[in-house]
């Protein structure tokens, strides 16, 4: 939760494309993945101002994965499923 507003992954499970709906954001925004052993496998940073980031994992192999989204200091998992 940011600032009082869940954060909202879908569609999950997905084969490519995910949304992260975090509500306005005044500050920058990064999204880290790592899979199950806790290897990075993506990282993306956002411009401020934006209500819903698109991340596409297409090309990773399907299973379960777990992104960190930070925004300023504070940060929260959300698991993502490839299918």
């Amino acid at each position: 939760e940011f600032n009082g507003v869940d954060v909202l992954v879908f569609p999950n499970p997905s084969e490519n494309i995910f949304n992260f709906q975090l509500g306005n954001t005044l500050e920058d925004v990064n999204i880290r993945v790592y899979d199950v052993l806790g290897r990075l496998i993506k990282e993306k940073n956002y411009v401020s101002g934006q209500n819903t980031y698109e991340l596409d994992m297409g090309g990773n192999t399907q299973g379960l994965y777990f992104s960190k989204i930070t925004v300023g200091k504070k940060s929260l998992v959300k698991r993502l499923i490839i299918r």
